[in-house]
């Protein structure tokens, strides 16, 4: 053997045990991280919360405490934190400790970094306590209606720094730039300093002067909304498992309730049993409807001939978004496309305004204009289409199965598309291909 032979070999073996070690440390670090800087969002996170309205100056004082068990399979660094208000709210006076020691956490559009100061091992558990104070915006554009106060009503979306990923947040009104996961148990007091009526996501446990507490499970947040002079609205579910409360000041009362509980009557039959003992719709401070687990805004001023239609879209959110759960930057048509195709299954499809545009594109890539036109209309229509030619029995079949298996994870749109090709055959794979480039 050569010499140049025998350096060649010893080159050819260092070069295999190097690329053995970076496939090693591929499986180990999570994509995008550092080993001595990762985050995780597979923890199992409770949340504790407290909040006092300063109503005169739409003003919000929060302290929160999240324990964290890391389930990720390696260590962490850092946890990262969806907070609405970070970018929308004018934050200041953020304070965060770990295990009661101050760390200096790190503020990135509507991501709080907080950094463990150790690597937290799998199976091992860390508290963490946030405190900031923040104020509503006075105006409902773009996205500003999620932390608002108009129409003389409060506003609070995503106001719980909750464990998520590093998300751009989409100044535009189209799509919601978030991912969380459940939460098995989140108690929150709101306090006022004056009387007001709440809408939330929770079941109210106590009472104590003009502090109200609240207690949700199996969660993937909890918002609210608030005013002084909310008409309340009860009744119970179709099936006597629900208490359904309808908090309202401009818009129709009795609509809102009557469709409330066809929704949730017909989404539970259809897909699977409406999981929470309380369902809430609360008018909120304008500009769109949106959904949170146990929850659904309505803005107000909403016209009554418009409430059925969206109401329906937004209950769905329960099954798709709420209970089966997604990243909603990524992969919208899971969650989007889905509840469209639930409500329009039973209010009826229509064509598009917009031109045919491929359906696995994250949120960002698509206009404010064409948005709902491709992702809904055309994702709705999509989904109707494979139940005509599956026959609706299969479709249906497999519709109730993925969300029971699927319950309070986070899941993609190719899994939902490969639970429909696994029951229907490889001949749903054109319009795959076509539809879902990206993903097949």
């Amino acid at each position: 053997m050569s010499l140049t032979h025998s350096r060649s070999a010893s080159t050819s073996r260092l070069v295999a045990l190097w690329l053995a070690l970076l496939t090693v440390l591929a499986l180990i670090v999570p994509s995008g991280a550092s080993a001595a800087n990762r985050s995780s969002m597979d923890v199992v996170a409770t949340y504790e919360a407290r909040a006092k309205l300063t109503w005169s100056k739409a003003r919000l004082d929060v302290w929160s405490r999240a324990h964290i068990r890391n389930t990720s399979g390696h260590g962490i660094e850092r946890i990262d934190f969806n907070l609405v208000p970070a970018q929308i709210g004018n934050l200041r006076d953020l304070g965060v400790t770990v295990d009661g020691v101050a760390v200096t956490a790190i503020k990135t559009g509507e991501t709080i970094k907080v950094p463990l100061g150790r690597t937290l091992a799998d199976g091992d558990s860390v508290t963490i306590t946030t405190t900031y104070r923040s104020n509503f915006r006075p105006g409902t554009t773009g996205h500003d209606f999620l932390f608002s106060s108009q129409h003389q009503i409060m506003s609070g979306m995503r106001w719980i720094p909750w464990v998520s990923r590093a998300t751009k947040f989409q100044i535009q009104s189209h799509g919601d730039p978030f991912v969380t996961g459940v939460s098995p148990r989140v108690q929150v007091t709101l306090e006022s300093d004056v009387p007001v009526r709440w809408g939330t996501s929770g079941r109210r446990i106590a009472t104590d002067g003009l502090k109200q507490t609240y207690l949700a499970e199996n969660v993937r947040d909890f918002n609210f909304t608030a005013a002084r002079d909310y008409r309340l609205r009860t009744a119970m579910s179709i099936d006597g498992r629900t208490t359904i409360r309808v908090y309202t000041r401009t818009i129709d009362a009795a609509t809102t309730m009557n469709w409330a509980r066809k929704a949730l009557d017909r989404y539970s039959r259809q897909v699977g049993q409406y999981p929470y003992p309380t369902f809430t719709v609360a008018e909120s401070s304008g500009a769109y409807a949106m959904e949170s687990p146990a929850l659904v805004w309505l803005p107000a001023y909403y016209a009554t001939y418009k409430i059925p239609f969206v109401l329906s879209h937004e209950v769905a959110h329960q099954w798709f978004y709420g209970v089966v759960g997604n990243d909603q930057t990524t992969n919208p048509f899971l969650d989007e496309a889905m509840a469209e195709f639930l409500a329009r299954s039973w209010f009826g499809f229509r064509g598009s305004n917009c031109a045919t545009r491929r359906l696995d594109l994250s949120m960002y890539a698509y206009t404010p204009s064409c948005y709902y036109e491709q992702i809904y209309v055309q994702g709705s229509a999509f989904l109707n289409t494979l139940r005509k030619d599956m026959g609706s029995t299969a479709f249906w079949g497999v519709v109730r199965d993925f969300w029971h298996q699927h319950r309070y994870q986070i899941v993609t749109t190719k899994q939902l598309l490969d639970a429909f090709k696994a029951k229907a055959g490889n001949w749903v794979l054109p319009r795959y291909h076509a539809r879902f480039p990206s993903l097949y």
